[in-house]
């Protein structure tokens, strides 16, 4: 939503996390298994914390697979036969479950475990979980051959850590559990999946350094990491990944520099490093992502300028630089930024003047710089961007007079131009878009030594 890209009341501290994990025992017998004969075994772990009741048959069932299957896959497994460990639930549980499909057994004991780890009695949605083909199980997709190729399992009320048996589906192309409760480090193991192409792990308790072995994951399209706690500096080796066209690690703890690796990744579209924790200057090498349509830096910790490398930047549609600690005027490069619908500079202590050049980006919608030092006139020809729809430029040092050139943008909504220096009238034709309510927020400061603009006849509010 563009219109969020500076919303004063973003905070780092702020997740839309899923409610608490509800209460799997809500019925008074979930616990006895007196009358069964082989109890459910992700009921007795919940229950009792360890698998006490067997039947013979399962039991036989559980030695086989644990010696056919499973030694293969974990040559060193030493768990005990009633251990609550993931993987040895999932092995107990295949072998009480009467269902046999030899080609899926190696996906089907992986599942199993992320059932077992991520506690899937408490799941929102557990449709058909247990039950027959696993390409019927609610969130799981497979390929022509039966294998697991895609986990979506998104706002699930899962709670856990990523399994390492997770690169045992072989096939795994696509992993989304974001919106859940996951904790713990990224493994190495994921790391070790060649086959995937996406890895949604978004808004989760994730901590840990992300590991540079992320970088080997050549086939690797999506990487979404953001709302977590990760720490460390940024990974240099994931500007290598030949297809990564979307990486997303906001809301995090990184820290160090921005480095000037950033400038190498070779089809990057959505590169969103925003609310972390980043110090030093924007590198120049910026310029190179001659591919990026989104860019996010906003704030960081950063100092120095906007770099005049911004410009070469031809396929930049969002670019957002709020609350950075940023030094420097506004480059009049960024007029060569063509197909730019969002700018958002605001709350650094920029300074100079709008640079004209401004009037060049025709698909400008949303233009934010507020709340900066930047002074002098407002452009003539901003009347030339011809799509704006917010336009805000309060609390700055701006002077002269509101141009009434700004009355020719059509789809202008919001004008916000108070808290500032200007003077004279608001214009008349400004005023005629108020009234007939096209122009739905026109805010000034309507005081008798500035700018002048009546309420409610022309402004819609006055800051002053």
């Amino acid at each position: 939503n563009n219109n969020n890209n500076n919303n004063n009341n973003n905070k780092n501290d702020e997740r839309n996390h899923p409610t608490l994990p509800v209460d799997a025992n809500d019925i008074d017998d979930v616990c006895d298994f007196s009358n069964t004969l082989q109890p459910n075994v992700f009921r007795q772990c919940d229950c009792h914390g360890r698998i006490a009741t067997f039947s013979e048959d399962t039991l036989q069932r559980y030695n086989y697979l644990k010696t056919s299957l499973l030694q293969p896959l974990v040559p060193h497994y030493h768990e005990k036969v009633d251990s609550c460990a993931p993987l040895n639930q999932a092995l107990t549980w295949m072998a009480s479950d009467e269902y046999v499909h030899r080609l899926q057994e190696q996906d089907r004991l992986v599942l199993a475990v992320l059932y077992a780890a991520w506690g899937g009695l408490n799941w929102r949605q557990s449709d058909r979980w247990l039950n027959g083909t696993i390409c019927e199980w609610h969130g799981v997709s497979c390929d022509h051959k039966g294998h697991v190729e895609a986990i979506l399992l998104n706002d699930n009320n899962m709670m856990g850590t990523l399994p390492t048996e997770l690169a045992l589906l072989t096939a795994l192309r696509s992993l989304g559990v974001a919106y859940n409760h996951m904790e713990g480090n990224i493994p190495l193991e994921v790391t070790r999946m060649s086959t995937l192409e996406a890895l949604r792990l978004s808004v989760n308790f994730l901590k840990g350094q992300l590991p540079s072995q992320l970088g080997s994951m050549t086939n690797l399209k999506t990487l979404e990491l953001d709302f977590n706690g990760f720490t460390g500096t940024f990974p240099t080796e994931i500007t290598q990944l030949p297809q990564l066209d979307h990486f997303g690690i906001w809301d995090n703890k990184l820290t160090g520099p921005i480095p000037t690796e950033i400038g190498n990744f070779p089809s990057i579209h959505e590169l969103k490093i925003h609310s972390n924790l980043f110090t030093g200057t924007i590198p120049t090498e910026i310029g190179q992502l001659s591919t990026v349509v989104v860019l996010n830096m906003a704030r960081n910790k950063l100092g120095g300028t906007i770099p005049s490398e911004i410009g070469e930047m031809s396929k930049l549609q969002s670019l957002d630089l709020a609350d950075s600690g940023l030094e420097s005027t506004i480059p009049s490069e960024i007029g060569s930024c063509s197909r730019l619908e969002t700018l958002a500079l605001s709350q650094n202590d920029l300074t100079g003047t709008i640079p004209t050049e401004v009037g060049k980006l025709q698909h400008m919608e949303y233009m934010y710089v507020f709340e900066t030092k930047v002074g002098g006139s407002i452009p003539v020809e901003m009347g030339q961007m011809s799509a704006m729809i917010h336009l805000r430029l309060q609390d700055n040092e701006l002077t002269g007079t509101v141009p009434k050139v700004l009355s020719n943008l059509p789809d202008l909504e919001m004008l916000d131009v108070s808290n500032n220096n200007l003077q004279g009238d608001m214009p008349n034709e400004l005023c005629a878009r108020a009234q007939s309510h096209k122009l739905k927020k026109l805010i000034s400061d309507c005081i008798d030594t500035g700018l002048q603009c009546t309420v409610p006849d022309c402004c819609t509010e006055c800051n002053k």
